[in-house]
């Protein structure tokens, strides 16, 4: 296999990785962000209350986002598979 195509596919593998893991990685952030502004707020210290609402956000974005997400994979299995065909 050529040099060339080897860090072609690696870079289309970093851009998928970024495509699928963003939306998810982005709902917990700023759910954290949110929280950590009301416990500033509130003077409330508790760890478990960082814990929960990130959980929900986590599980939320994923059954929001589970289509784009695979999707992208899908694009991205094909792109793979077509290499493997042709060479």
């Amino acid at each position: 296999m050529e040099p060339e195509l080897v860090l072609q596919i690696a870079h289309e593998a970093c851009i998928t990785l970024f495509k699928i893991s963003m939306p998810i990685l982005l709902a917990v952030l700023i759910s954290g962000v949110i929280i950590s502004l009301i416990q500033a707020v509130t003077q409330v210290q508790e760890p478990t209350l960082t814990l929960v609402p990130k959980l929900f956000a986590l599980i939320g974005s994923l059954l929001i986002f589970m289509p784009y997400m695979s999707g992208v994979f899908s694009t991205f299995y094909e792109y793979i598979i077509s290499f493997v065909i042709t060479r």
